[in-house]
């Protein structure tokens, strides 16, 4: 996957960042301890992954910030199962 081309947000955290493409899905790479990057492993990413397939709308981390967080479309309806 090109990082470069088609990328419409971008948020660093302290060890990983988050990008997402044009079409809405959710990219990912770096320091994955914990599961972090939230692709459903722990390994270290040093490629960009895809997290999210679609939907995406937008992405934020901080300078030192070992988490980050999404908003998207789709986050459940409200019958409990959402954010």
């Amino acid at each position: 996957m090109i990082v470069s081309s088609n990328v419409q947000s971008v948020a660093a955290g302290f060890s990983h960042s988050l990008f997402i493409k044009e079409d809405g899905c959710l990219c990912g790479m770096g320091w994955n301890h914990a599961g972090r990057l939230g692709e459903g492993t722990a390994q270290v990413r040093s490629e960009p992954v895809r997290i999210l397939e679609s939907g995406v709308v937008s992405i934020a981390s901080g300078t030192w910030a070992w988490h980050s967080l999404i908003l998207a479309n789709d986050m459940g309806d409200d019958e409990g199962d959402g954010l």
